[in-house]
């Protein structure tokens, strides 16, 4: 891969070959320090960190640090594309991730998905108990695409549509004594669009929802029933489950 050298007085970068016909500089020779003595940096592979899928990129150059001296990097600054497009995108893209799940399902059992499309075909009493729950699987992927994809629909921003195509990432801190919830924080929360208070604590088996605080979930008593400690980290505008967590009476740090 031919290594490039950006000039900031030009805004222009430039091959080896150009630094050596143009400035009579040889890359091969000339240390990095000469080269940016020179006014001139190789510049560094950087991408952007957000979904190009859903933003335009702008970017500006940055002068950073390396080995011998200095090099140059882009910064890219994402610029939302128009909704309608936004929304297009952000469905073939939950279709695409649902699909590979059902895909990775189908081979970690061992069965094809058009085995099991088969099998799903014939009346609930007739399909054999031994793909039971490939089948349930495979049904709940396509439940959380529909709910996905009704979310996406109903988006007013492309920051919204962000949300549901790449929910937060990160590590949260759960535990409870007996029937009650121990304060929750998150050791590690990421997102581009979603903020911690963009999200919400809910027990299916107590209907129990629990709003952030602005420096956790608070403790709330009785959220569980008896023997029943599943709980779902969930993002507040449209319900959708980012992740559900089985609670122990160990304070665990739980990756979402």
């Amino acid at each position: 891969m031919n290594q490039y050298y950006y000039s900031p007085a030009t805004g222009k970068t430039y091959s080896g070959y150009q630094l050596q016909a143009l400035f009579g500089i040889n890359v091969e020779t000339s240390p990095v320090s000469v080269i940016n003595s020179r006014g001139f940096y190789p510049v560094q592979a950087s991408t952007p960190d957000f979904d190009t899928g859903l933003y335009d990129s702008t970017y500006t150059w940055s002068i950073v640090p390396i080995t011998g001296g200095e090099g140059a990097e882009r910064v890219y600054t994402p610029v939302a594309k128009p909704l309608a497009t936004a929304q297009e995108n952000g469905k073939d893209s939950v279709k695409a991730k649902a699909n590979a799940l059902v895909d990775l399902g189908a081979c970690a059992c061992g069965y094809t998905n058009d085995l099991l499309t088969a099998i799903a075909s014939l009346p609930e009493v007739d399909r054999p108990a031994r793909f039971q729950a490939e089948l349930l699987a495979m049904a709940k992927v396509g439940l959380k695409l529909d709910l996905e994809i009704v979310a996406i629909n109903a988006a007013t921003t492309v920051d919204e549509v962000n949300d549901i195509v790449n929910p937060p990432t990160g590590t949260i801190n759960l535990s409870r004594t007996g029937e009650d919830l121990n304060a929750a924080t998150f050791s590690a929360f990421s997102s581009m669009t979603l903020t911690e208070a963009g999200t919400e604590l809910f027990v299916p088996g107590t209907s129990t929802t629990i709003s952030w605080s602005g420096t956790d979930f608070p403790a709330t008593v009785a959220a569980f029933n008896v023997g029943d400690y599943a709980i779902q980290l969930r993002q507040v505008a449209n319900g959708l489950v980012i992740k559900e967590f089985e609670v122990t009476t160990t304070p665990t740090d739980h990756d979402f």
